[in-house]
């Protein structure tokens, strides 16, 4: 690491119908787990907006990275997967969903 810091990453945060106290719930925990085992950083990456929203009530830190961690592509032989993906809320992407937590 280049700063020396210690990570805990939560690569990926679910929660039946995104319940908003449990999503709160989950991620306190997971701060909690990161505080007692000698984590300097809690880190999440991905998300979707309504996970954002909430964890913004937490009042965290953000960074910039130099390139958006996500790329996806749908084929032009499916308007009707196009059409639903233009929802925010579609897309709730995770380093799972590559080889990020790796």
């Amino acid at each position: 690491e280049q700063y020396g810091l210690r990570r805990f990453r939560v690569v990926d945060l679910q929660a039946i119908d995104d319940e908003p106290n449990t999503v709160l719930s989950l991620m306190v925990a997971a701060l909690e787990h990161g505080a007692r085992s000698g984590a300097d950083v809690v880190e999440t990456m991905g998300f979707n907006k309504s996970k954002h929203d909430l964890l913004e009530r937490l009042n965290p830190h953000h960074r910039t990275l130099p390139s958006y961690p996500y790329l996806n592509k749908v084929s032009g032989d499916a308007p009707t997967l196009q059409c639903a993906l233009l929802e925010a809320d579609a897309w709730d992407p995770s380093p799972l969903d590559g080889d990020s937590a790796l």
